[in-house]
């Protein structure tokens, strides 16, 4: 009895602290999509690893070329961006739509 009580009050404990973390990428809890980003590896190659962002979040460091980052957010409007690790380069934030179908970000380089 006394090992039951200790489940019952360890699984409460457990399931009432995992109800309090949010997504920073959907803090509404809202129908998500998957936005998938990666960095042109014809145009960027040399360009080295870059830091991608989704609303201002860090998401992921990836090389060009290689299969990138994809993450589950709410559907609708948001800002993407990337940054290089390396040299003074980088994109602006990008406004993007995700529908639930899910929605493929490719930057390349000038």
């Amino acid at each position: 009895m006394r090992n039951l009580l200790f489940f019952v009050i360890f699984g409460a404990i457990t399931v009432s602290g995992c109800g309090g973390k949010s997504n920073p990428l959907n803090p509404s809890d809202a129908t998500t999509g998957k936005l998938h980003l990666s960095v042109d590896g014809s145009t960027c190659a040399g360009l080295g690893a870059v830091n991608l962002f989704i609303d201002g979040t860090a998401v992921g460091t990836v090389q060009p070329g290689d299969r990138g980052v994809t993450k589950d957010v709410a559907v609708g409007q948001h800002n993407v961006s990337g940054r290089s690790v390396v040299y003074d380069y980088g994109w602006t934030p990008n406004l993007v739509t995700v529908p639930e179908a899910g929605f493929q970000y490719l930057p390349y380089c000038s």
